[in-house]
């Protein structure tokens, strides 16, 4: 697993100096010739239009008949799950020995054992409210069928996706209009960047 992680490192490594070089020409390109940068931008500016393919992602499907139909078999799934889950979070999982899976003790050990007894806390909740579901399906189904009507909420997002779809020139034009001052903050940023990933690589 700590190849994995190495490969991973060295990777993004790699991409921070390309990255780096590529802001260093872009920004160097702006200060001295801000004419060709936006030459080049509008050959590289396209437009994809993905409306029509998120069409097929706006429907409403019905998944609860089943479980209500169900109620009996579909309570004592929930049920029998959650027990399962419960246990094994309570009882047998060991933060410390699953985390030496994925990484070396003391390298990281800190953050990786936050994120797993969060995950853990997060699994505890998800599994006591599967069981509390589960014994509403199974003796009260009509009374949590009730509430889940109260509770169901639609969200247009429809005007957030026209947004962004929408193209916006602001950047384009603040940029252009102050090229040297966008050029050494960039030129600033990406040479920092590459010393930085020279660093981690040959350092």
């Amino acid at each position: 697993m700590d190849i994995l992680w190495e490969i991973v490192f060295q990777t993004v490594e790699i991409l921070t100096l390309v990255f780096g070089f590529s802001g260093i020409a872009l920004s160097v390109l702006l200060l001295f010739s801000p004419g060709l940068t936006l030459s080049l931008g509008k050959i590289f500016n396209r437009y994809f239009d993905v409306e029509k393919n998120l069409v097929h992602l706006d429907k409403y499907i019905q998944t609860d008949k089943f479980a209500y139909r169900h109620n009996v078999l579909a309570g004592l799934s929930l049920i029998i799950g959650s027990i399962i889950v419960l246990f094994f979070l309570f009882f047998r999982l060991d933060t410390g020995n699953f985390a030496g899976i994925f990484i070396n003790p003391g390298k990281y050990s800190a953050l990786i054992d936050i994120l797993l007894n969060f995950m853990a806390i997060l699994g505890k909740i998800v599994g006591f409210l599967s069981l509390v579901i589960g014994l509403f399906l199974l003796f009260a189904a009509s009374q949590l069928k009730t509430l889940e009507e109260k509770m169901n909420t639609w969200f247009a997002t429809q005007p957030i996706v026209d947004k962004l779809g929408s193209a916006n020139h602001d950047i384009d034009t603040i940029v252009y209009k102050q090229p040297i001052i966008f050029g050494l903050i960039g030129l600033s940023a990406s040479t920092l960047l590459t010393i930085l990933a020279f660093i981690n690589i040959f350092g």
